[in-house]
């Protein structure tokens, strides 16, 4: 992997806004930038859009770029935008799919992945593979970020304890 070159003695704030949560997800790595440790830190809003999309990008994801650019100019925060095309409907590496499995074996909960791939190019649309996918994007893009804040996921109603934390930890 080539890493990405950076001025030396910058650090980087790396936020991953997923959706409208009021700027919460924004204003806590503003609000860290002014203790002295994190003065000089740049602040990198990224946001997922998924090319495999009509359009480039569905209502919903130029809905949460639009209301991601409105907060940050209503705060009045620097930062730059980083919008990633996740393809999340694209398999997760098998590596990816061994560590996830484990995690679920160690935690007692039920792993929902498939246990293989088949033919297709195209994951089969389950939720396991589409975090296991993000968390693999989120790594690439953010591998050189002194600190990362991500919005978390809301749990579904019938998430288990145990399924709800392996999302977390992959």
């Amino acid at each position: 992997e080539l890493k990405k070159k950076k001025k030396v003695g910058t650090k980087r704030i790396d936020i991953w806004y997923l959706g409208d949560d009021g700027g919460l997800t924004v204003l806590l790595p503003y609000l860290m930038q002014k203790d002295s440790r994190w003065t000089d830190a740049e602040l990198r809003v990224c946001n997922l859009t998924h090319s495999s999309v009509e359009g480039g990008q569905t209502a919903r994801l130029t809905y949460t770029t639009s209301r991601m650019l409105h907060l940050l100019k209503k705060f009045r925060i620097l930062s730059a935008t980083n919008v990633v095309d996740a393809r999340l409907s694209t398999w997760p590496m098998e590596k990816t799919m061994q560590e996830y499995r484990r995690i679920c074996k160690q935690s007692g909960c039920k792993c929902v992945l498939p246990n293989s791939r088949g033919d297709s190019a195209e994951a089969p649309s389950i939720k396991a593979l589409r975090i296991l996918r993000f968390a693999e994007v989120l790594r690439t893009e953010s591998r050189d970020a002194d600190m990362v804040f991500i919005q978390l996921p809301v749990p579904e109603k019938d998430m288990s304890t145990k399924e709800y934390t392996s999302y977390l930890e992959i």
